[in-house]
């Protein structure tokens, strides 16, 4: 996946609307959630619930709710941009 002013992506996890991955800021090295539509180009279905998953987020400060950074959009789609605490995405750790 390639996001402008990010890097190192890693997949975490994905699902039929959804990629989601672990990378830095490329400026200030911080760890980020990188959620992206799994589809090029994105379905306006997939962009609406970007955009209503970051207004959510923006208005929520909740303990335990990860903190949303931006909604970042460029040519080929958009991504949304979340602080990473660090951990194991839970679909990883259940034994499917």
């Amino acid at each position: 996946m390639m996001v402008p002013d990010y890097v190192g992506c890693q997949e975490l996890a994905r699902n039929e609307w959804f990629l989601l991955c672990r990378g830095r800021h490329r400026e200030d090295d911080r760890p980020v959630l990188l959620k992206t539509p799994c589809h090029d180009p994105a379905s306006p279905f997939a962009l609406r619930l970007l955009e209503h998953e970051y207004a959510t987020l923006q208005r929520l400060s909740v303990p335990g709710v990860i903190r949303v950074h931006e909604l970042l959009r460029y040519d080929r789609g958009c991504c949304l941009v979340l602080e990473d605490v660090g951990g194991t995405p839970l679909q990883a750790l259940l034994p499917w």
